[in-house]
């Protein structure tokens, strides 16, 4: 099966319209004879509001109760979704992690998903179905629902793309990808179009909110490519977090047909010094190219299975 799977932001699912774009965004896949597999976050502000009934509860609030509370919000984000596609005439349902299930190991509050019974879901989909699935949470082997932690519907995205195999996995958020700096506070921040997991993972660590560390680290365990989209903006422009495009550097070379390429080559097979006169790393230098000439074309070098890519 043709799968891909699209998760969804607090931000994007953070009112009726919003959803209701969201909406519109699954329709577009399904019209293009893609089975979508949907993972949503609890609408903006939701979770958070739940924590604080929590506190207001107790100071010393019990973590597997904790738990229970906070999973609430995307069930109801889920569940708006599969009601607006129903009332578009598509047939869907949401899906708690325990219906699925998603089953997960470690504490509360941090656990991880390390296995997906995919039978339920594997037959919804072929019954012609778009299943919605709650983010964030699982079931562990007690049968408690657990989360894992802030940002874990990243997570549940990337795993759900790994368990079913899955031809896409699709980030939607409030901006259009990963940029140098936060495009909402600084204008002149620059977007990134293609990094490795490493320097996002880097990113992530230091503060970019647009992906949870531990997802990133799921990605680049399960060699996943993982596409950045707004869900606000109409573009095909995006981020791409992929396996094959890990350090690399470049040398000029002399091409009558194409005199601007650059020759991009792995650094574990060709272990030459970066052009003194360029202080950027790899993704970086890779993005200035792209600024100059977006028509270039790149001959990527990735292990012994090298192929061009034409950006």
């Amino acid at each position: 099966m043709k799968i891909v799977v699209l998760k969804f932001g607090g931000t994007s699912v953070g009112t009726i319209k919003k959803i209701k774009r969201v909406a519109e965004i699954i329709v577009g896949y399904k019209k293009k004879n893609y089975k979508v597999i949907v993972v949503s976050s609890a609408m903006s502000g939701a979770t958070n509001e739940l924590i604080k009934k929590s506190f207001e509860i107790s100071d010393n609030f019990s973590d597997s109760e904790h738990d229970v509370l906070v999973s609430s919000g995307e069930q109801v984000s889920c569940s708006l979704i599969a009601g607006r596609l129903i009332h578009r005439g598509y047939k869907s349902r949401s899906w708690l992690s325990w219906q699925v299930p998603l089953l997960t190991v470690g504490a509360h509050k941090n656990s991880r998903i390390n296995l997906i019974n995919k039978n339920k879901i594997i037959k919804y989909l072929k019954e012609g179905g778009i299943p919605i699935v709650t983010g964030f949470q699982g079931i562990n082997s007690q049968n408690r629902i657990t989360t894992i932690g802030r940002g874990g519907s990243d997570a549940t995205a990337i795993m759900l793309a790994k368990f079913f195999k899955a031809e896409r996995c699709i980030i939607y958020t409030d901006v259009e990808g990963v940029f140098t700096t936060d495009p909402n506070k600084l204008k002149k921040a620059k977007k990134i179009r293609v990094i490795s997991y490493e320097e996002m993972l880097e990113m992530a660590s230091l503060g970019a909110k647009v992906m949870q560390p531990v997802s990133i680290q799921d990605a680049r365990l399960n060699r996943i490519d993982i596409e950045v989209k707004s869900s606000f903006i109409k573009t095909d422009l995006y981020k791409a977090i992929a396996k094959n495009y890990q350090y690399l550097h470049w040398e000029k070379f002399f091409d009558p047909m194409q005199p601007n390429a650059f020759h991009l080559a792995t650094k574990s097979k060709h272990r030459k010094r970066w052009p003194n006169e360029y202080s950027l790393t790899p993704f970086y230098y890779l993005n200035f190219l792209l600024e100059k000439n977006p028509t270039t074309i790149y001959d990527l070098g990735c292990g012994d299975n090298s192929f061009k890519k034409y950006i």
